[in-house]
C-alpha cells in the first residue's frame, strides 16, 4: 500500500512538472517489483506488459524497453495494475546545467547567488551547523562517513586527460558512475563537483 501511495506521489509530481523537466527517455520506464517477487513472476509481468529488459539497476529497480508500441504512460499505468509491482515510472533525462556563474571577484557573491543555492545564509544547506554537530558527537571531518557528490564530477583519479586533484591524494573514493557520459568515470570536465567535493 505504501509503494503504491509513493508511485502515485511520484506520477503526480511527473504529471505537474513543468514540460521543460518532464522529458522522458522514449519507450523506457524503470520499474521495481515487490520484495519476495520470483524471477518467473518478474518475467510474466513484463510480458504481459509488453516491455523487455534493458539493464538491472541499483536498489533492484529494472530499466526495461516497450516492445508493444504503447506510450510510456500507457505502459506505466498497466505495470502498476500489476500487484506484482512495487512502483513503476517513466525513466527522467537529466542534464548537466551549461550555465556557468559570473562571479564579480572574491568575497563578493555577484548575481549568481540568484540562480544558484548557497552552502551559507537562512537558504542555505546548513553545513556550519552539521560541522557543529560532528565535532559534538567526536567526528571532526566526518570520519568513517561516505558521502555522495551528486555534480559534475571530481578529479577522484588519473586517467586519460584527466589528473587527479592534489587535494584527495589522501582521500579514497567508492565507485562512482557518470550518468551524463553512461560510464563508470565520473571525471569532473567543469570543476564545480571537485570544487563542492573538496
Amino acid at each position: 500500500m505504501r509503494s503504491r501511495l509513493f508511485s502515485l506521489l511520484v506520477l503526480a509530481a511527473l504529471a505537474a512538472a513543468p514540460a521543460a523537466h518532464a522529458e522522458v527517455v522514449p519507450d523506457e520506464v524503470i520499474v521495481k517489483y515487490e520484495d519476495g517477487t520470483t524471477a518467473s513472476e518478474r518475467t510474466a509481468s513484463r510480458s504481459d506488459a509488453g516491455v523487455g529488459i534493458k539493464d538491472a539497476l541499483p536498489g533492484g529497480s529494472q530499466q526495461v524497453t516497450i516492445e508493444d508500441g504503447k506510450s510510456v504512460e500507457a505502459t506505466v499505468a498497466e505495470l502498476e495494475s500489476d500487484p506484482r509491482v512495487a512502483y513503476a515510472a517513466p525513466n527522467p533525462i537529466a542534464r548537466a546545467s551549461a550555465f556557468i556563474p559570473n562571479d564579480p571577484g572574491p568575497g563578493n557573491f555577484g548575481d549568481w547567488q540568484k540562480v544558484q543555492w548557497n552552502f551559507l545564509g537562512p537558504t542555505g544547506v546548513g553545513a556550519p551547523e552539521a560541522w557543529a554537530i560532528a565535532n559534538a558527537a567526536g567526528a571532526p571531518g566526518g570520519k568513517g562517513v561516505t558521502v555522495a557528490v551528486l555534480d559534475t564530477g571530481v578529479a577522484y583519479q588519473s586517467r586519460g586527460r584527466y589528473r587527479l586533484s592534489p587535494d584527495f591524494t589522501r582521500e579514497q573514493f567508492v565507485s562512482g558512475y557518470d550518468f551524463v557520459d553512461d560510464d563508470k568515470f565520473p571525471n569532473d570536465e567543469n570543476g564545480h563537483g571537485t570544487h563542492v567535493a573538496g
